[in-house]
């Protein structure tokens, strides 16, 4: 974004000519969310990519930036990794995605988020017919909020990318393979499912629209599941990474899962 795309004050006080990088830590202040707001707002300004990583923003930051982020028709992707999204603020947080109509990606990784901030996202996930991707990563997500999610995936029609890497999930619905019509890529890595069985590969034949399934260390714990996907793959595949052999091949991660 170009200086001249948005107000000089708002450059001045950023010290940044791009929101497409991360806006510096300790710039993010009340006063700044406030202009941010107000400028996300208005629709002349032509911001598409906005970028607040690692600034800790709360409950006061989400409250001064929630109609701006609502009423934009420009912005195309946000990203709010490693900030505050609990408790009212995930609340707000799930308005926003419940009634902004022009978001497609959406990063929300570390965010100290737990399952009752987790289902407040969830129900703004219900309502958005905009998102394409969404990064949820790093957040203490338990079965409650799995099941809930889960069974949201298996009827979602929009999304194309979601990740929940490394988020303390112990519960995966290997129905959301053989339901869901618009996954390209799902990364569960690093939760520890432990048996999904004979269902898991089921789900991955059945699947046409997925390209990339990572399991990378997911705790799979099942020789039998092994076998059977070992038994699936493409002559040629790495050790690691299994192209199964469909119509659509289908790249699946499983570095560490089995051991």
């Amino acid at each position: 974004i170009a200086k001249k795309s948005v107000p000089w004050e708002i450059i001045q006080d950023l010290n940044v000519e791009s929101f497409l990088e991360p806006i510096p830590k300790k710039k993010i202040t009340q006063k700044v969310c406030e202009k941010l707001g107000n400028v996300l707002g208005n629709n002349e300004y032509k911001i598409t990519n906005l970028n607040m990583t690692w600034n800790k923003i709360g409950l006061k930051g989400i409250q001064a930036l929630q109609t701006g982020l609502i009423v934009t028709k420009n912005l195309k992707s946000l990203e709010f990794y490693s900030n505050f999204i609990i408790n009212e603020g995930a609340t707000i947080f799930g308005d926003i995605i419940a009634n902004n109509t022009s978001i497609e990606n959406l990063n929300i990784t570390d965010c100290k988020m737990i399952d009752k901030d987790g289902l407040e996202i969830l129900k703004g996930l219900r309502r958005n017919r905009t998102l394409k991707c969404i990064w949820m990563e790093e957040n203490k997500f338990g079965d409650k909020f799995a099941k809930e999610f889960w069974y949201f995936l298996k009827n979602n029609n929009t999304l194309e990318e979601v990740s929940v890497a490394q988020t303390s999930m112990s519960y995966f619905d290997c129905d959301v393979l053989t339901k869901n019509t618009t996954l390209k890529v799902l990364d569960l890595s690093s939760n520890s499912f432990g048996r999904l069985g004979i269902e898991l590969a089921i789900g991955i034949m059945n699947n046409n629209t997925l390209e990339k399934l990572n399991l990378n260390w997911c705790s799979l714990r099942d020789k039998d599941l092994e076998e059977l996907l070992f038994s699936m793959i493409k002559e040629g595949s790495d050790e690691y990474v299994l192209t199964i052999q469909k119509e659509k091949p289908l790249n699946v991660h499983l570095f560490g899962s089995f051991m």
